[in-house]
């Protein structure tokens, strides 16, 4: 079963076979960020499920350059890559992550 692993920076540490980093700035990194990761985290989950008309979680600010609605069409069409695969991000293991969105969408 696919699941998250956190990605370090430690003497010897290397990324896991079949794992996949979905950090920043890459395809598949979160492109919001705010002040509480879980508003991020929640607000990527509504950029990638349609349910952007939610102004709930609006205030997030965009970090990643380009056009975010292009971005969600090349990483809707890219989704299917990631199934089965770990993900590997920088978020702590006991917090939310958008990578958790990501496994979800990907294997479900």
């Amino acid at each position: 079963m696919a699941e998250r692993v956190r990605l370090s920076r430690k003497g010897g540490w290397s990324m896991p076979e079949n794992t996949v980093r979905v950090a920043r700035p890459g395809l598949f990194g979160n492109p919001f960020a705010h002040a509480e990761s879980r508003v991020a985290v929640a607000m990527h989950r509504v950029w990638l499920t349609g349910g952007m008309r939610s102004t709930a979680m609006l205030d997030c600010r965009v970090v990643l350059p380009g056009d975010v609605t292009f971005r969600r069409r090349q990483v809707l069409r890219d989704l299917g890559w990631l199934r089965g695969k770990n993900l590997a991000c920088w978020c702590r293991l006991d917090a939310s992550c958008h990578a958790d969105t990501l496994l979800e969408l990907s294997n479900g």
